[in-house]
């Protein structure tokens, strides 16, 4: 488990606290989540072409599982 201290937070994700939240008990630190991180590419991005190309690219890569 990685603590605090070994986190790096990402640029622009930070959410402020909001006055309707509220701790609703207390956090199990050996508890595990699974966690579904979905990306979309910019509208003027490279585009599914250029993506695909990637993926292929990536594939071919030993020791880059996907």
């Amino acid at each position: 488990m990685s603590s605090q201290k070994n986190l790096i937070p990402i640029s622009g994700t930070e959410t402020a606290v909001r006055s309707r939240d509220r701790v609703i008990g207390e956090v199990d630190p050996n508890e595990r989540i699974e966690v579904t991180v979905r990306v979309r590419p910019k509208p003027s991005g490279p585009g599914i072409a250029a993506l695909e190309k990637l993926v292929m690219k990536l594939g071919a890569c030993p020791g880059i599982p996907l």
